[in-house]
Order: structure tokens, then C-alpha cells, then sequence
């Protein structure tokens, strides 16, 4: 603020002059854009990678041929690293210009069964079967004290491509069993109800995968795989 002063030649007068400050400077971009995350999976070259952040954002790239892929100049944030053939590590936080690398464990696919109940029916209890992209498979239905039966994964094809029904089915604990899966599912039937066991092939780690500081990762996985 400027004032006009008036001077007579006798009076005195004294002036303050401040400098403002000057505002702190903010801090620098580079410490929160830096990050690193590298994935590694042995015989992995040409695999498609992509990072997901937290809002979705998605960035891809192919591992190399030294079997691994990088993503840097990340800003903090939680990420979710996958790799095709359903390799995948997830909550990958990234602070400043940390890096971590994700050394990804082998895979194991294996058949799974989901039973859930499909309704009532009348005047009997029936279990229906889906086996997924198996067709013309065996499947074996049992029950204590009594011989059991059989029936070919598609032949119920009104209920999908792969399914099949066994009915009628009085009240008591089943086993259901795909030829040659290794995978078994248990039913209880209690009344006159309609069962869903529909197996399934998951994939999953052997093990936990490693993540470790940036540099580590090799020597991390050939200490596990000893």
C-alpha cells in the first residue's frame, strides 16, 4: 500500500519497508516419478506384461530377452502387476524413487469343483454336472451301498454344451467324479432340489512369488528353487 506524505521542511518522519517472503519452493517432481517395478519369469520372453495403478491406468510391454520386463518413471501408487498365462502380483506399492522387482513363481494348473444350488424340483432331487471344455467325458456318480452311474459330460445339452444331469436322485450324500481329472466334488442332496457342480481348471503359484529390492530378484529365485 502506497500513502502521499507532506513535508514542511520541520517534521521527521520514519519508513519501514518489509520484503515479503518468499514461498517455499515445492518439492521436486522427480521424487515422485521415478519408481521402478521389474517382473521376471524364467523362459518367459515374448510374454505380454501390462501394470495396472490404482485407478486403472494400464501400461504393457513384452518380457525381453533376458526374461523380464520393466516399468519405470512410476509415480507412488499401488499397482498390480500381470503376465500373460495368469501370472499375477498385486499391491506393489511404489513411494518416491524406490524400485522392487517381482520374481514370479511357476505355475500349476489344477481342476477345481463349485457346487451351488440351481432351485427345487418336483417330486425329485436331481445333480447336473459341468465340466468345463471337456466333451464326451465320463463322469461318475456314487453313494454308499449302491453301484452308482455314469454319464457323458454334453449329453444333457439343453443345460450347456458340456453338462450333464443325473436324476432321479432320493435324499443323501454323493460323490461326483470326472474321469481322469484327479478331482472329486461331495454333494448332499437333503429333498427335492436341483444341484449345480460345475469343475473348473485354476491356475496358482507353487509358491508365493518373491518381492524384493531392485538387483535381487535372480539371486532371490535361485536360492528358492534349490
Amino acid at each position: 500500500q502506497i500513502a502521499d506524505l507532506a513535508l514542511d521542511g520541520q517534521n521527521r518522519v520514519t519508513v519501514e519497508l518489509r520484503i515479503p517472503r518468499p514461498m517455499p519452493e515445492p518439492p521436486e517432481a522427480a521424487a515422485d516419478g521415478n519408481g521402478v517395478i521389474v517382473g521376471i519369469i524364467p523362459s518367459g520372453e515374448g510374454k505380454l506384461a501390462w501394470l495396472v495403478d490404482s485407478v486403472g491406468n494400464e501400461r504393457s510391454a513384452e518380457l525381453d530377452a533376458d526374461d523380464q520386463v520393466r516399468f519405470d518413471q512410476l509415480p507412488a501408487d499401488v499397482y498390480t502387476l500381470n503376465v500373460e498365462g495368469g501370472y499375477k502380483e498385486a499391491n506393489l506399492r511404489i513411494q518416491g524413487d524406490k524400485g522392487m522387482e517381482v520374481y514370479f513363481a511357476p505355475l500349476v494348473t489344477e481342476w477345481r469343483a463349485e457346487v451351488s444350488t440351481a432351485g427345487s424340483m418336483p417330486g425329485f432331487s436331481a445333480i447336473r454336472v459341468e465340466v468345463a471344455e471337456q466333451y464326451d467325458l465320463p463322469v461318475y456318480l456314487s453313494k454308499e451301498e449302491w453301484d452308482g452311474m455314469v454319464a457323458l459330460t454334453g449329453s444333457k445339452r439343453e443345460l450347456g454344451r458340456f453338462a450333464l444331469e443325473f436324476s432321479p436322485l432320493e435324499p443323501g450324500y454323493y460323490i461326483v467324479e470326472p474321469a481322469g481329472l484327479n478331482v472329486l466334488a461331495e454333494v448332499q442332496l437333503t429333498g427335492l432340489e436341483a444341484v449345480w457342480v460345475s469343475f473348473r481348471q485354476h491356475t496358482a503359484p507353487i509358491r508365493p512369488n518373491g518381492v524384493v529390492p531392485l538387483g535381487t530378484a535372480r539371486r532371490w529365485g535361485r536360492q528358492e528353487e534349490r
